[in-house]
């Protein structure tokens, strides 16, 4: 009983330190749901869930291998929409896990035939009608990604704006379209700083230009690990101004607070703020994002806290 109420009311001290949800999964009982086979009663909890809490969920769920045997019961067990939407989400993670994290240069026959085939399968899945709205909007913030991956920029732009106009401030749509709109995908920096104009929601341009400023970073860094701090400083002065002068959100349980605290935590080692990274860091405890922080090869706490970058 009193492990219970302490996971309630500190989730992040019980999250594993890769926890994709950064412990809601476990706040609301769902470990031990699939280890029992209430399929029904996984969905009622996915159901119930806000909007962001839900990317969050099915990120433990589908990009993890804490639950693969679970997940494939639930997905042979079900015919609901919502198993569509997680089939088409754990494709979608399927087809990243066979391309590897390789550049596209280094990436073998086999794996991009893996990629294509898996991401087809989640195109499929993601393209479904759905009767619930929030399923719907998930189904589309996450059928941004699989558009990138098969190339698909003019149906990925269709994507983010039927995505946005079920939901304007939605951050997975966000995230996804910039990586989309990254020069290393199918965009450009042009079109990066666009989409963070567009957004109508101060904490989300917050967070959008922190993601963008680290990006960069990490594109100069790969032609020249030396002078990537100062270029950008140079190319990115007015971001980088724009960024420093504006508040974070509030530090919450939220994916847009948490992600925003990463990457202000990033750019802070980036520009050698050495007394802000360390507060950022102590203040997220364990929930680091899988992104900024595999850019640079960082995938464990004790990794995230050392790196030094600028």
């Amino acid at each position: 009983m009193l492990q219970r109420l302490a996971q309630a009311l500190f989730p992040a001290r019980f999250a594993a330190a890769d926890d994709r949800s950064f412990g809601l999964f476990g706040q609301r009982g769902l470990p031990e749901l699939l280890r029992r086979r209430r399929w029904r009663e996984v969905e009622q909890v996915l159901l119930a869930a806000q909007p962001d809490e839900l990317s969050l969920l099915l990120d433990e769920l589908c990009l993890t291998d804490r639950y693969t045997l679970h997940l494939r019961a639930y997905l042979q067990a079900t015919d609901s929409e919502l198993g569509r939407l997680v089939q088409g989400v754990y494709d979608t993670h399927r087809a990243w896990e066979a391309r590897t994290s390789n550049w596209a240069a280094e990436v073998t026959e086999a794996q991009a035939d893996g990629f294509v085939h898996y991401l087809l399968a989640a195109h499929r899945s993601l393209s479904a009608e759905y009767a619930a709205p929030g399923l719907q909007l998930e189904a589309l913030a996450r059928r941004i990604r699989v558009e990138m991956g098969l190339n698909e920029l003019p149906e990925a732009h269709k994507t983010f704006a039927a995505a946005v106009s079920l939901h304007p401030d939605h951050v997975l749509t966000y995230l996804n379209y910039f990586k989309a709109l990254s020069p290393r995908w199918l965009g450009s920096r042009d079109e990066l700083l666009e989409l963070i104009t567009f957004a109508e929601n101060p904490d989300t341009r917050q967070l959008l230009r922190l993601v963008f400023l680290v990006e960069m970073f990490s594109d100069l860094q790969q032609e020249d690990e030396l002078t990537a701090a100062t270029e950008l400083r140079r190319q990115h002065a007015a971001t980088l101004e724009e960024a420093l002068q504006s508040p974070l959100p509030p530090l919450s349980s939220t994916m847009k607070s948490i992600y925003a605290h990463n990457y202000w935590a990033c750019l802070c080692s980036i520009l050698n703020r050495d007394e802000p990274r360390r507060a950022a860091l102590r203040q997220l405890g364990t929930r680091f994002t899988p992104y900024p922080w595999a850019y640079f090869g960082a995938k464990t706490p004790a990794q995230i806290r050392a790196l030094q970058l600028g």
